[in-house]
């Protein structure tokens, strides 16, 4: 199942609005820009971007049903060695034998240290060889493969480290087909042209936005993943 136009329509007119809002509240002059509009960006700037992230966060999971033969469920909470965590997103597909745990970041070279050490924290403890089948029995596919990495939606992280894949959103088509990447593309586009069409409208930055048609939206036999081309993937931005 893909995206259909009206649910495109009312995400845009979503996306839209909120960032009107952000944009609209009342701010101070700056002592360099005076009364600019770019001063209600300058100010909210953050406001947005922890805004963002919330959202990727609520809406993964629903992005990555839309992608033909995977299925997630976002904080799915799960008893691992004797504790109970919950995974961001769990994703699996029973037609490859993969599953995934996915950890959402808006730019993963923005988050502080304690952030980054977090996460490594779960992926030491998810690809533990003595955890792992448990994470994959609790989606019913015990002995399907299983990988843990970091998304990195709007960054460009060329690679992880020290074990962590981080997989930045231009290269997640080799992980989830071109369907998420074209949708994630689609929505930075739509936010982008919101930003500058309330704080110059005659910028020459505006874009115009990809038309996601339907039939644009679906999965091409030749690029979708095969289990050996998933993993190998998540692994070659282990290091």
């Amino acid at each position: 199942m893909s995206f259909t136009a009206q649910e495109l329509a009312k995400t845009a007119n979503e996306l839209r609005g909120e960032i009107n809002r952000f944009l609209s509240q009342p701010t101070n002059p700056d002592v360099l820009l005076g009364n600019h509009p770019a001063v209600a960006l300058a100010s909210q700037k953050q406001s947005i971007a922890i805004w963002h992230g919330q959202r990727i966060e609520d809406h993964l999971a629903d992005w990555i049903n839309r992608v033909p033969g995977w299925i997630a469920r976002a904080r799915e909470r799960i008893s691992i060695a004797s504790s109970i965590h919950e995974i961001d997103n769990l994703a699996w597909n029973p037609q490859i034998g993969v599953v995934l745990a996915v950890e959402a970041k808006r730019v993963w070279a923005n988050q502080d240290g304690s952030s980054k050490a977090d996460v490594r924290r779960k992926n030491k403890l998810y690809m533990d060889p003595a955890n792992t089948p448990t994470i994959t029995s609790h989606v019913g596919l015990s002995g399907a493969s299983f990988r843990h990495f970091v998304f990195d939606v709007y960054g460009r992280t060329k690679t992880g480290s020290r074990g962590l894949p981080v997989i930045a959103g231009d290269k997640i088509s080799h992980v989830f087909d071109h369907t998420l990447a074209t949708y994630v593309e689609w929505e930075r586009q739509v936010m982008a042209n919101a930003i500058f069409e309330k704080i110059d409208p005659n910028s020459h930055h505006l874009k115009r936005e990809h038309s996601l048609a339907d039939e644009s939206l679906g999965t091409r036999a030749d690029v979708y993943p095969s289990r050996e081309g998933v993993l190998d993937y998540i692994d070659k931005h282990a290091n």
